[in-house]
């Protein structure tokens, strides 16, 4: 008798030196930890970023092969995942968050994390105040970036552009 093995997909967009990002090292990390307390298996799928059309393989969603899929970022596309839904393949986005679809999804509240540091520093007495803005094509980015203005401006402190600098 075979026995069938549980297999969860962990989809990972592929960006320059991925495998020397504390990020992807630690989502993989997390989610190899988190199958082997469960005794599961874990595929990490590399799949291009800007471009999804091949992230979700007719093998992805075959509920024989895979149990479930764990994207770790998916640039805020819904269509994908819609796809992944109508396949009722479990699922759970890591990284973004949708207000106004119903995806299951993971993440921090990034805008409001940056105000919240920016109120710390100048609670320390700090004036001048610089950051090192992510990707900006990522959610988080934006909204990271979002809250670092925002929050500046709730002390009225202003932000020379040489105090944004875009990694």
């Amino acid at each position: 008798r075979h026995n069938r093995i549980t297999t969860f997909a962990l989809i990972i967009p592929r960006f320059e030196d991925i495998f020397h990002s504390f990020y992807s090292g630690e989502v993989i990390k997390g989610a190899s930890l988190a199958a082997s307390r469960l005794k599961v298996d874990i595929l990490v799928h590399i799949a291009e970023r800007f471009s999804h059309e091949d992230w979700l393989t007719e093998a992805l969603l075959n509920r024989d092969i895979f149990n479930g899929i764990l994207f770790a970022d998916i640039d805020g596309d819904a269509t994908m995942i819609k796809t992944v839904i109508s396949q009722k393949m479990p699922y759970l986005v890591m990284n973004n968050y949708f207000q106004k679809e119903a995806i299951n999804c993971i993440a921090i509240d990034n805008k409001k994390a940056s105000i919240e540091l920016v109120d710390y520093l100048v609670s320390l007495g700090h004036r001048k105040i610089a950051t090192i803005a992510g990707d900006l094509t990522t959610q988080a980015g934006k909204l990271r970036l979002e809250g670092f203005q925002e929050g500046l401006k709730n002390h009225d402190i202003e932000i020379p552009e040489r105090y944004i600098e875009v990694a």
